[in-house]
């Protein structure tokens, strides 16, 4: 996808997985208010291009659209690029941009999704626990009221359980949830791993963090996820061998480094830790 002015042009194309055989390829060129119709002329090409055959509930999935308001939409994906950044005044933006969406369009579940995500991070680190947990909470919530089926709504809930409640089993739940409604849903693999990780539950956290890392294998939190799962399981050769990897792929990147030094000091290489 690549912006010209006000205009999008996005590039889809669909291949075999098993011989990497090319199926299907289109180009669309849509003015920016035009994304969601492209959304769905794509959808209806790759379906024809499998000939797929659809119950009513898929079709009906398929065809679904999570905002009948285009500016909405475009405000979520604003959103949700922003919270990938991280760094707080990005986050305190995506969390006005998920609230604008809301504003235009209060059925919109996925944008409560963002709100959510947003109070749950900022809590104990910019808010009380106690501010940001029950807006997190409602925000959740009121996702899952809207769209019981949405994989993201039952994450966002699973976040909140773990680290608002520290309720691991109800934790497991919904993100058992969200990944059976959405077995590639990348995001919910890793919170997974997260949740098992400090259980000590260290083969399976592994198997969801390779999994993450199988769906993307340029991410960083997949990488990083992987590499501390083998730190603090203390196989500090395999961790080492992992974040000098991911450090190939993002060489500047403070918590690669700061985790790679303490498995040096953990296998007594106090030099190259320091």
């Amino acid at each position: 996808v690549r912006r010209q002015g006000e205009r999008l042009v996005i590039r889809a194309e669909l291949a075999d997985a098993a011989n990497g055989s090319r199926l299907w390829g289109d180009e669309y060129e849509r003015p920016l208010a035009d994304l969601l119709t492209v959304e769905r002329e794509i959808t209806r090409e790759i379906s024809a291009a499998l000939r797929l055959r659809l119950s009513s509930e898929q079709q009906r999935q398929l065809a679904k659209r999570q905002s009948a308001n285009s500016e909405a939409y475009q405000l979520y994906l604003r959103g949700r690029h922003l919270f990938s950044q991280e760094p707080r005044a990005s986050r305190e933006k995506a969390l006005d941009y998920f609230n604008q969406a809301v504003a235009l369009d209060p059925r919109f579940a996925l944008a409560y999704t963002g709100i959510a995500d947003v109070y749950t991070t900022f809590s104990a680190q910019y808010l009380p626990p106690s501010e940001a947990m029950p807006k997190a909470r409602q925000a959740a919530l009121t996702a899952l009221q809207l769209d019981e089926t949405l994989p993201e709504a039952h994450l966002s809930l699973a976040l909140v359980k773990l680290w608002g409640d520290w309720d691991w089993a109800g934790a497991e739940r919904e993100v058992k949830r969200a990944l059976a409604l959405n077995p590639n849903f990348l995001q919910a693999h890793l919170a997974y791993a997260g949740l098992l990780l400090p259980q000590g539950r260290f083969e399976a956290a592994l198997s969801e963090a390779r999994r993450a890392e199988e769906l993307d294998p340029l991410a960083l939190p997949s990488s990083n996820t992987v590499s501390s799962i083998f730190y603090f399981a203390r196989q500090y050769d395999q961790a080492i061998a992992q974040f000098r990897k991911t450090l190939e792929l993002y060489p500047n990147n403070a918590s690669v480094h700061h985790y790679l030094g303490l498995a040096f000091s953990q296998k007594g290489l106090h030099q190259e830790a320091i």
